[in-house]
């Protein structure tokens, strides 16, 4: 075995420290770990969410009822069982966001070195400040993010830097090497337009009449040229409320689930080479009686992943 081989190892290894394992895995995976798959994390972070709370139950809640879900894809595919492993949850200190975010970085860092892919299930969408962050230490990066917000708060509540509704603008004022796609807006107010007009170059917005395959084509065609690595980050809340109430912050209107997943298939054909991170985030369990919307998330992931990763 080679020395970077030993170094793979003891750094998988070192992250049985973050990493809780889980009851349940998501999907019926083998249990991670594991180099050269598509490994799955939980990220239970819910320390500014700033209406409903209940964010943090998601991904114990998800791994659960998948159990009792077929795992077909809207496509008519089934999921291989041999593509996923499930690494548990990230272990986190309640309410200490700064050292949260160090942790997910941390466990990001190693997984992405030898994963195929990172399919990271939230928790709220702050997380996705640690991940792609990560990312980015790695070459340029393309960010597709889909939701009902722009996220670009200066502060949220006021006073609070870094927030599901400000880490954004926080990943943009840290990294020059990271493009935004933003697809589904349509809740934002005068301050996040203004950032949005001042970042032009690197922030493109597609509200949600304008997410079909044509305009996004191009504009995926386009933003990805000089770039190496892909992250797409989902907050559920960009579909429309009547579809997904489960969530948190919810808005008005939004996307139709084939909405979503037509411009899922349109990224994966023209980038899922370069797509190294997708995830899905402020699914909120203690709004769903039932759990009737928990099965809309778990065929979500099972669509995400056969249309991303399983044929790639």
């Amino acid at each position: 075995m080679s020395l970077e081989s030993v170094n793979r190892k003891r750094e998988i290894e070192d992250l049985e420290f973050y990493l809780e394992k889980p009851i349940y895995t998501l999907l019926g995976a083998s249990v991670g770990p594991e180099e050269k798959k598509v490994n799955v994390i939980g990220v239970p972070l819910e320390d500014t969410v700033s209406f409903r709370p209940g964010t943090r139950f998601a991904p114990d809640v998800l791994r659960s009822v998948s159990r009792f879900v077929e795992y077909s894809s809207s496509s008519d595919s089934v999921l291989s069982f041999s593509l996923l492993v499930d690494c548990g949850n990230v272990t986190l200190l309640q309410g200490a966001v700064s050292r949260n975010l160090d942790r997910i970085r941390r466990v990001g860092s190693v997984l992405l070195r030898v994963c195929r892919g990172l399919l990271v299930v939230g928790g709220e969408h702050t997380l996705t400040l640690a991940l792609a962050d990560v990312l980015a230490e790695r070459g340029n990066v393309l960010l597709v993010v889909f939701d009902s917000h722009l996220d670009l708060k200066d502060e949220w509540p006021p006073g609070q830097e870094v927030s599901h509704a400000t880490f954004l603008r926080r990943l943009l004022e840290k990294r020059q090497n990271i493009t935004v796609l933003h697809v589904g807006s349509h809740a934002f107010d005068e301050k996040e337009l203004r950032f949005l007009e001042e970042n032009k170059s690197r922030l493109v917005r597609i509200g949600p009449a304008e997410a079909h395959p044509g305009r996004l084509s191009r504009l995926v065609r386009d933003l990805s040229r000089d770039v190496e690595h892909v992250y797409i980050s989902i907050d559920v809340d960009v579909l429309d409320p009547a579809q997904m109430p489960a969530t948190s912050n919810p808005e008005g209107v939004g996307l139709s689930y084939r909405d979503l997943t037509c411009c899922l298939q349109l990224i994966a054909q023209s980038l899922n080479n370069k797509i190294r991170i997708v995830d899905i985030v402020e699914y909120n369990p203690l709004l769903d009686q039932g759990y009737t919307y928990a099965t809309r998330i778990i065929k979500l992931m099972i669509d995400t992943v056969t249309t991303i990763w399983q044929y790639a």
